[in-house]
């Protein structure tokens, strides 16, 4: 029961990489939350808003296994193509509707993280060693009083 209330309590913190579905899960959930913070000030121009969020998104990349990221990848991947491109559900309604404005989010969310996967290998510090949302909620546990 602690290991869980510290996990969702600690939950950007405690992921600290995943070589399981939980690991994707806290990756979405902070891309989630990073996109829509960019998205809340007004996004405009998308090489700006990526260039804003790429360090807080790298950060996030760098402590997920490759597991949780090709995972994350995969499941962004999935819900963007089911939502739909933006671009055309914008050109059938000339306005920005519900559904235009989910697949857009979605758009946004994969590729900010299909920059933050290009930039893995050159730019996550050497010293970091992601691990499993699991052993990773153990270690915050441990070190509660």
């Amino acid at each position: 029961m602690l290991a869980r209330w510290a996990c969702s309590v600690f939950r950007s913190r405690c992921w600290l990489g995943a070589a399981d579905p939980e690991g994707a899960r806290g990756l979405l959930a902070d891309l989630d939350r990073i996109v829509a913070g960019e998205e809340s000030e007004g996004w405009f121009g998308d090489d700006d808003a990526f260039r804003s969020i790429g360090p807080a998104l790298l950060e996030s990349t760098c402590r997920a296994t490759a597991e949780a990221r090709a995972e994350a990848l995969s499941i962004l991947q999935q819900r963007s193509e089911r939502a739909g491109d933006p671009r055309v559900l914008f050109a059938l309604t000339h306005e920005m509707s519900e559904p235009v404005a989910e697949a857009l989010n979605l758009d946004r969310q994969r590729r900010s993280l299909e920059l933050s996967l290009s930039r893995v290998a050159a730019e996550c510090p050497f010293w970091l060693s992601p691990k499993p949302v699991s052993q990773a909620c153990r270690a915050i546990v441990s070190g509660l009083p």
